[in-house]
């Protein structure tokens, strides 16, 4: 018997962009994604490639969809085998994982193509109408010992329809039935010697007799379906039991509705039988994860997307089936490092911006080199030699706070309430009674509310000390948009406000990121926000000159141009940017999308100057190097860097000397991001908004280019595309320097799922 399994995963692997790269790279996956667009009637390949995200996670939406990138994952790999004369691969089982087991009916050669799209997308319709008529609720319970599950499950029962949805490894299940039960259960749960318990934002009980009415409906969907003797062996969802023929087939379709999925005894069979290696074959790495847990011996293998050439040219895919590659712990730590390993994932994503205020079309513009710079519109800049600012258009402040704060508050305010809002409705993170107190906020602004500050000065002058306002203190410091967000959004665990200037976000979220991995909250709203665009700071940095213009005879919107040689400053923005971290299990387990980790932060101080940075960048290069050894990522790992990058000439030659001193003669082959190239500087909000930009690359698998470069500096020498490159990046670096000698620097890896 072959030593070899496929595993295909189910519903909570999917992600915007599955399959695309793969797709475009085999014809042999792309023809996948075509018939299945066919079987549907409709263009699910786009959803599954471009999203958006909220259409995408719909149950009908979403299990089709990882049906099709699963098949077609599996479909490249037997392409690639034949095309290089090798023999194709015989597995031992195919295993899926509640929808996947779709997936494997179909490697099996059960039910086609065809007939498994129709098939997952009727489950989805039929669970969601099921959850309509009879709704549930689910939870995640981590950390409890098997031994004390059958209490769980009584104290549970005791309320109602209650059972065990997943076993998914040592330790992981999901529970599943009526809200009063799941609830109970969620709340005994660390009684009985549980570390986390989270009730998911979910009304469909699935794996639980709530879906009896869904199973009713599978089964007469079946009855026209032509299902043959599996190829393949298969394994029940319920108990690991062999499935041998095309009735057990079509059973198991039904059963597995109303049973739940124990992982734990699929892999435990799997490996009784002998087999030793488990390749993964679809999006993300899920059930890699899970194995490693239940059986730590086994190896497991991934089908990777095939990686970007530099040029943008399309390489045939070359699917890996030798064991991946491992992460060694070599480099030594001149930090001290924490004693625990709770990984930290990114699930949120929230934005306001001179290049757009949504993630879809933030991406778009920076992908597209769109800038957001333009003519100074808040004042007359004619006096002045820069006459360009990054400003935030459509903004309506009522959309997001009540109309009389808004009038009381400085915008920077509106700003980072308007973001983190945002990243909350993008994560999928309810906010409740019961999970309120164990999520924090570290969110600030590095200026404050600056603006409100002169304005009530003016109206002092002008009208008298009586029409000052009373609010504007509270309103006014660099702490008042945190307080503002608890408010909005009735978080109430650790507040914090970290200020760094232009390194505030940077901080933030870093130091946000450490309160999850030492267990003080199992989630974060981190970020930063600023409004700087007043007259008087405009003077005041260009006094500094600090203040760029443009080539001659250029637009204005090439006045910000990091590390070209013609550089002579920046250009103030303005904007806010918020992220959602989250004990990663905590997230896989609630079916979060994840858009990528965070792998490392370090911070350092200059002690040198208040303004200049420096001599050879030393205060950057131990910030990086402090995000690298914390965490054991070596220096070769990093894939891209997008940089402070301010487009100062001074500023930007001491960065790079730290990346020089840092990465060494690799340095040239690190593409650079500069993306203060198309938003200009946004002060204190510059590090949550860059660190959105970096999440996003590692996303989407793409460094945007800087479309302002043309110039290459010799002093520098550093690699600055120009467009948009796609290519393979695994980890990348976002790092800051703020006024005073404040260094950060944040590591974003991209998630695979294990």
């Amino acid at each position: 018997m072959s030593s070899l399994a496929f595993v295909f995963p189910g519903q909570g692997s999917q992600a915007v962009g599955m399959g695309r790269s793969l797709a475009e790279a085999s014809p042999a996956a792309a023809a996948v994604f075509a018939q299945a667009d066919a079987a549907l009637g409709e263009p699910l390949s786009r959803l599954a490639w471009t999203g958006p995200a909220e259409e995408l996670d719909l149950t009908v939406n979403a299990q089709p969809a990882l049906l099709a990138a699963s098949i077609a994952f599996l479909r490249a790999l037997e392409a690639n085998r034949a095309a290089s004369g090798r023999a194709p691969i015989v597995p031992a089982f195919a295993a899926g994982h509640s929808m996947g087991q779709y997936s494997a009916l179909v490697a099996a050669g059960v039910v086609s193509l065809d007939d498994g799209m129709r098939l997952v997308r009727e489950r989805g319709r039929l669970m969601q109408a099921s959850g309509e008529g009879s709704p549930g609720a689910m939870a995640a319970i981590i950390g409890l010992p098997d031994e004390r599950l059958p209490d769980l499950v009584a104290v549970g029962s005791a309320h109602g329809t209650f059972g065990i949805a997943n076993r998914n490894s040592p330790g992981q299940v999901v529970v599943s039935g009526v809200r009063p039960a799941v609830e109970a259960a969620a709340a005994a749960a660390r009684g009985l010697g549980a570390r986390r318990a989270v009730v998911l934002p979910v009304s469909v009980a699935a794996h639980s007799p709530l879906m009896a009415a869904a199973a009713a409906g599978m089964r007469e969907a079946l009855a026209g379906i032509a299902f043959h003797d599996p190829a393949i062996p298969l394994l029940a969802n319920a108990d690991a039991r062999p499935l041998t023929t095309a009735d057990a087939c079509r059973a198991e379709l039904v059963d597995h509705l109303t049973t739940g999925v124990d992982w734990i005894a699929a892999v435990t069979a799997m490996r009784s039988a002998g087999v030793e290696r488990f390749v993964e074959v679809g999006p993300g790495r899920v059930l890699s994860g899970l194995i490693r847990r239940i059986a730590p011996d086994a190896e497991t293998w991934p089908i990777p997307t095939p990686p970007w050439p530099a040029d943008g040219a399309h390489r045939a895919p070359q699917p890996n089936l030798g064991p991946g590659t491992h992460l060694s712990k070599e480099l030594p730590s001149t930090v001290r490092k924490p004693d625990y390993t709770r990984r930290v994932a990114v699930t949120g994503l929230g934005i306001v911006s001179p290049i757009g205020s949504d993630v879809d079309t933030v991406w778009e513009h920076l992908s597209a080199g769109v800038s957001g710079l333009g003519h100074i519109t808040y004042w007359d800049p004619a006096p002045y030699e820069c006459q360009v600012s990054g400003e935030v258009h459509d903004f309506d402040p009522a959309a997001w706070m009540n109309f009389k704060e808004v009038r009381r508050t400085d915008k920077n305010v509106v700003l980072g309430v308007a973001a983190a809002k945002k990243a909350l409705a993008h994560s999928g993170l309810e906010v409740t009674n019961a999970n309120r107190d164990e999520i924090g906020i570290l969110f600030g602004s590095g200026g404050g509310g600056s603006r409100l500050l002169m304005d009530n000065r003016h109206v002092w002058e002008t009208k008298g000390a009586r029409a000052v306002s009373p609010f504007y203190i509270a309103n006014m410091l660099p702490d008042t948009a945190s307080g503002q967000i608890a408010i909005e959004t009735g978080i109430r665990g650790p507040n914090m406000c970290i200020v760094t200037a232009c390194s505030t976000g940077t901080h933030n979220i870093g130091e946000a990121a450490e309160l999850i991995r030492r267990g003080d909250v199992v989630a974060a709203l981190a970020g930063s926000t600023e409004s700087p665009l007043h007259e008087l700071i405009h003077i005041g940095f260009s006094n500094m000159r600090g203040m760029g213009t443009p080539r001659p005879g250029e637009p204005e919107q090439t006045i910000s141009r990091p590390f070209d040689v013609t550089r002579n400053g920046f250009v103030l923005g303005e904007g806010a940017g918020a992220v959602i971290l989250e004990d990663l299990e905590l997230a896989r387990a609630r079916g979060a999308t994840i858009y990528a980790e965070v792998m490392g932060f370090g911070s350092a101080a200059d002690a040198w100057d208040l303004i200049q940075p420096v001599e050879k960048g030393d205060g950057v290069r131990r910030a990086i190097l402090q995000a690298l050894e914390r965490y054991d990522v070596k220096p070769e790992w990093i894939d891209m860097i997008n940089p402070h990058g301010t487009s100062t000439p001074l500023g930007d030659l001491r960065e790079a000397e730290a990346f020089w001193a840092v990465f060494g003669d690799r340095t040239p082959e690190i593409p650079i991001s500069a993306t203060k190239s198309l938003t200009g500087h946004l002060m204190g909000a510059a590090g949550a908004v860059e660190a959105i930009f970096t999440v996003l690359s590692v996303h989407n698998q793409a460094v945007p280019g800087v479309p302002t470069f043309r110039d290459p500096d010799p002093e520098i020498n550093l690699n600055i595309p120009r467009e948009t490159i796609r290519r393979e990046i695994r980890y990348a670096i976002s790092d800051n320097v703020g006024l005073g000698g404040h260094n950060g620097a944040v590591i974003f890896k991209r998630y695979d799922g294990d």
